[in-house]
């Protein structure tokens, strides 16, 4: 059993990070930003996404790279917990979220792009992973627009500014093109974002469709 499940993670290396990507989008409802709380949270999510990103084999560089964020990560909070300062640290903090993020969503990419012959449950486990981490980072960028333009985005069935899960939500339906309206983007900062998102969602789901059409077809046409 034990040696069947390492033989599964071995061949399908983005499933651990697929996994915790699940964990984070169901632990969603539950968070906030504002507070130390809200701040520790985000990063020990942080912290998991790393840990399991290195399962895809990253490079020396990266290595360093998240290693530095970490300890910036780790420092802003606990300037925030000392001096109780507000949106500077917040900023730095959700700033060297957002660059963990973005390295790990690059390697997800690559991982699910590459040309080398990979399990088609990897590639597309890795692909769709890409696709849910591509929403975490427009929410933070959306949190990022919060904490300097607190009426940036408005929750028209409350009539208040959007919390972490209302953030969240309207970054998934914005990346989806659904667009509910029930959250709404009130400056032009938030509304160039939330357009450029849009953007961004159609077209990596054009991108990956047309990939593994284009795997599939050479698989047939090396099969003949």
């Amino acid at each position: 059993m034990i040696t069947q499940i390492k033989q599964t993670i071995s061949s399908h290396r983005s499933l651990p990070l697929c996994l915790w990507l699940i964990f984070a989008v169901a632990s969603s409802p539950f968070r906030g930003f504002g507070d130390w709380r809200n701040l520790l949270s985000a990063a020990l999510l942080t912290f998991g996404l790393a840990a399991c990103a290195i399962h895809l084999r990253a490079s020396r560089r990266f290595h360093i790279s998240m290693a530095s964020a970490t300890v910036i990560l780790l420092l802003s909070i606990l300037a925030e917990l000392a001096l109780s300062t507000r949106v500077g640290l917040e900023t730095v903090i959700y700033l060297t979220i957002l660059f963990i993020e973005l390295s790990i969503l690059y390697l997800l990419i690559k991982h699910a792009f590459k040309s080398e012959p990979l399990p088609r449950a990897d590639r597309i486990a890795s692909a769709l992973g890409g696709y849910v981490l591509l929403a975490f980072v427009w929410t933070g960028i959306y949190i990022l627009i919060t904490l300097h333009q607190p009426n940036a985005f408005i929750n028209i069935l409350t009539n208040e500014p959007p919390t972490y899960q209302t953030l969240f939500y309207y970054s998934m339906i914005t990346l989806t093109t659904q667009g509910y309206g029930d959250i709404l983007p009130q400056t032009t900062l938030s509304r160039y974002c939330a357009g450029f998102e849009g953007l961004v969602g159609t077209f990596y789901i054009a991108v990956l469709v047309a990939s593994l059409i284009n795997q599939a077809t050479s698989k047939e046409n090396s099969s003949t």
